[in-house]
């Protein structure tokens, strides 16, 4: 590419590496063709995320954050499916955004118990990676997916999506419509 790597050691420090390089210039976006990210007057700003990846909540909830959004971050499909208990039919079920990692360790009855809680719901996985199996082995379709690494024009183009989207699925009613237990310990 043009650039220079180099590394310096030092003992007991360890070693730097280091680099520079002059990627070329690109021709700038044009504003009519990215998709409003930001929420609308009005619109609920609730975002649900699921990932074990910490530095990847950590980046969404940044991006998501500065165009406007409240992301509530999880790292286990337990403590999500505990909120999403909790919520009844108090208020609407937020979009979530879920990494394929979450979904492959989950089994197969909270995998369909949470896509019948979630009906505006998109899965973030490596674009080489073509099917997703949940930990008992069962072969599961996404529906939409964000391809990784995560590009932000593509994530504010999945929220333009959800708001078009009529919702899919309404949650069953709770028999206790107050917040459970174990929705005090989520993620």
């Amino acid at each position: 590419m043009g650039g220079t790597i180099d590394l310096k050691s030092r003992k007991p420090f360890g070693t730097e590496f280091f680099f520079e390089i002059a990627p070329p210039a690109t021709e700038p976006v044009a504003e009519a063709s990215v998709p409003r990210a930001e929420p609308e007057a009005g619109e609920s700003t609730a975002i649900l995320l699921l990932s074990p990846s910490g530095s990847e909540i950590r980046s969404l909830q940044a991006r998501l954050s500065r165009w406007g959004w409240s992301p509530l971050a999880f790292h286990r499909t337990v403590g999500l499916l505990a909120h999403l208990e909790s919520l009844g039919h108090r208020e609407a079920v937020p979009p979530l955004v879920c990494d394929d990692t979450i979904v492959q360790s989950c089994d197969s009855a909270d995998w369909h118990k949470l896509r019948s809680t979630c009906g505006k719901f998109v899965s973030c996985r490596r674009k080489t990676e073509s099917e997703t199996k949940t930990s008992d082995g069962e072969t599961i379709a996404l529906g939409r997916i964000l391809p990784k690494p995560l590009v932000s024009a593509d994530l504010a183009s999945i929220i333009d999506g959800f708001r078009s989207e009529v919702e899919e699925v309404v949650p069953s009613p709770s028999s206790d419509p107050g917040p459970s237990e174990s929705s005090a310990s989520a993620d």
